[in-house]
């Protein structure tokens, strides 16, 4: 179901990239990145936290958590408008979708999902997902025209995670209490608990989004939305990757408890499906990726055919086994192994990227993000190899 959800979602890629047209959708992108930076306070590896908490049987956690992140939510929104009013400044344009998306961030932090992730519940999450993408999918197709339909889109996007994320609460099991307590106190010892989660967090977040701020300020917003084109689709493709790291979180949190010859064959599994999945988006997205741009995206967008064979070639392959094997070191609680890898292959983008960018274009975010991710899976494997050899029989 939260595949499904998804795909209603890609019915809207393109009535929104060719409405907007290549500028005005990289000034959303930007917009949407801006949003994701003010929801670091409140998700401060919080929802791994919140993840690995339920399914060790804690469910008074969730009371906490909630309250915390309310209260760091909003903290955040009021400190983050006056920064960017006072020190950074935006087009008003954007500022008014950014005031707007209190609606967003709010719903980011009352979201609950990491219970029902937790306890081994996805059926609700998928409804409620598919219930707010019916709705935000009805709308782009009746509001969203042209390019100065901007807010509208800001208002409809937000206000579809918000209906997913009340649903989510409002079903919320009665015999499971929710504790409300508004305390910086209770917020700051949450953050204290899932910080290494959170840096690490932080640093993945960053490491996504820094090559497309670089292009934005090298290159100009017409190559931004050529290249989050392209990057938008690769997300599509890694839906199935995401979609069974959450379905088996549960059981790779459980995992350490079981005899290792079950351990080992287990994360054999899971490994080689992995391993499968990844082959085949890689030939699809090269095989059909001037189809798929042209379908999706329109004739305006041709240049981010060459983007999406490349991403196809050398960084989809890698990706999910590097998501995989990261996941592995969190539920194993090894969030200092799980730090060392994020910073180490951020050290790698920063370095290389902007290089890059600056003598191959956008095709050299590519190359950079594909360095990153070698180093990203190469030493996230070790650790958990690593952390296989200490387990004993």
């Amino acid at each position: 179901m939260n595949i499904i959800s998804k795909l209603l979602g890609l019915i809207t890629l393109p009535i929104i990239s060719r409405a907007l047209g290549p500028e005005v959708f990289g000034r959303w992108n930007l917009t949407l990145t801006m949003l994701s930076y003010m929801a670091i306070p409140f998700t401060f590896g919080i929802v791994n936290y919140g993840v690995r908490e339920v399914a060790k049987g804690n469910e008074r956690e969730v009371g906490n958590i909630l309250s915390s992140r309310i209260l760091l939510c909003l903290t955040s929104y009021v400190v983050s408008l006056f920064v960017i009013y006072f020190f950074i400044g935006v087009s008003p344009e954007m500022f008014l979708a950014l005031t707007i998306g209190l609606i967003y961030l709010m719903s980011i932090a009352m979201n609950v999902e990491y219970y029902y992730i937790g306890t081994s519940n996805f059926k609700l999450p998928a409804i409620s997902q598919i219930t707010g993408q019916v709705v935000y999918v009805i709308c782009i197709l009746f509001f969203i025209k042209n390019q100065n339909d901007f807010i509208y889109l800001s208002i409809i996007y937000f206000c579809y995670y918000f209906i997913s994320s009340s649903v989510l609460l409002f079903c919320f099991p009665k015999k499971s209490e929710l504790n409300f307590n508004f305390s910086y106190k209770k917020a700051f010892t949450l953050l204290s608990r899932s910080y290494r989660l959170g840096i690490s967090g932080l640093i993945e977040n960053f490491s996504i989004s820094l090559p497309l701020m670089i292009i934005g300020a090298l290159l100009g917003n017409y190559e931004t939305g050529i290249f989050s084109a392209a990057f938008k689709l690769i997300a599509i493709l890694l839906l199935g990757f995401q979609t069974i790291i959450t379905v088996v979180a549960p059981n790779l949190i459980k995992l350490k408890k079981q005899p290792k010859a079950e351990i080992l064959s287990k994360i054999r599994f899971v490994t080689l499906t992995f391993v499968g999945i990844a082959a085949f988006s890689s030939l699809f997205s090269y095989i059909f990726g001037e189809q798929i741009i042209h379908l999706v995206y329109g004739d305006k967008y041709h240049e981010a055919v060459s983007l999406l064979k490349l991403f196809g070639i050398i960084y989809l392959p890698m990706l999910p086994l590097g998501m995989l094997f990261n996941s592995l070191l969190i539920y194993f609680e090894k969030d200092k192994h799980y730090l060392y890898t994020t910073i180490t292959s951020f050290c790698i983008l920063v370095t290389f990227t902007p290089v890059l960018i600056y003598k191959f274009s956008t095709n050299g975010a590519i190359y950079g993000m594909s360095l990153y991710m070698i180093t990203y899976m190469s030493l996230s494997l070790y650790f958990v190899i690593k952390e296989l050899r200490s387990i004993r029989d």
